[in-house]
């Protein structure tokens, strides 16, 4: 379904989307499949799930940065002096010289982007190997250097939230890893149910907290993954 973001927390990434069937969906950034940021008055398309959305993609797209071109004040001051007759030739190599420039640029900024999300990438598959022979500290390591990465690729301009982050890193499954091992300290420090919005996350880590012998961190993260699973409501 189409619709259009009006209302977006960027703190707590979490918003509404307006769809084009006129009803309005709870969103969260956890959901989003684009890598574009979201943001209010954004087109997106989505699947519905009751009153929430997900697989959201965000269609907006970015603007090139003209800061560097003359204001068009001094444009036009510049051409007023020129004769009607020269004026053409120069707005249209003006024209084709603009264009060209955002072209390089969109294409190196695109690879620049591309190099570090296929950098990413791989240290994800790299994860996903090292828990499959319950290696949890490479595992860790190399989770904490995804999360150096998934820093550039928003410094770039793509958005990733660390709630996704954490999802995609599999956080929760090198916490269980350690957690097999009885390294309960080691588990925890993985942990932030205050920063995750997912409910299986949440749900897991109340189980780790459980068996840590924290109990009251376990209810917490119980009570919060009930907030955020829309399959109770």
């Amino acid at each position: 379904m189409h619709g259009k973001i009006t209302t977006y927390n960027i703190e707590e990434e979490i918003g509404t989307i307006h769809g084009e069937d006129g009803q309005d969906y709870t969103m969260s950034t956890v959901d989003c499949q684009s890598i574009i940021q979201p943001k209010i008055d954004a087109q997106v398309n989505f699947e519905p799930h009751g009153d929430k959305a997900v697989e959201i993609y965000v269609l907006s797209s970015q603007i090139a940065d003209t800061s560097q071109h003359p204001s068009s004040h001094e444009q036009t001051h510049h051409i007023a002096k020129k004769s009607p007759s020269t004026l053409l030739p120069y707005v249209v190599t003006g024209s084709v010289l603009i264009f060209i420039a955002v072209l390089i640029y969109g294409e190196y900024d695109r690879r620049n982007i591309q190099k570090v999300q296929d950098s990413y990438e791989m240290q994800i598959k790299k994860i996903e190997t090292l828990l499959a022979t319950d290696n949890c500290d490479e595992a860790h390591s190399l989770y904490l250097q995804a999360q150096e990465t998934r820093k550039k690729i928003f410094e770039m301009g793509m958005y990733y939230s660390l709630d996704s982050h954490a999802k995609q890193a599999h956080a929760i499954k090198i916490a269980e890893c350690y957690a097999v091992k009885n390294d309960f300290r080691k588990a925890i420090k993985l942990l932030d149910i205050q920063g995750i919005h997912d409910p299986d996350y949440l749900y897991r880590a109340s189980i780790i907290y459980q068996n840590a012998g924290d109990t009251s961190k376990a209810d917490e993260a119980i009570s919060m993954a009930s907030k955020y699973d829309t399959s109770m409501n």
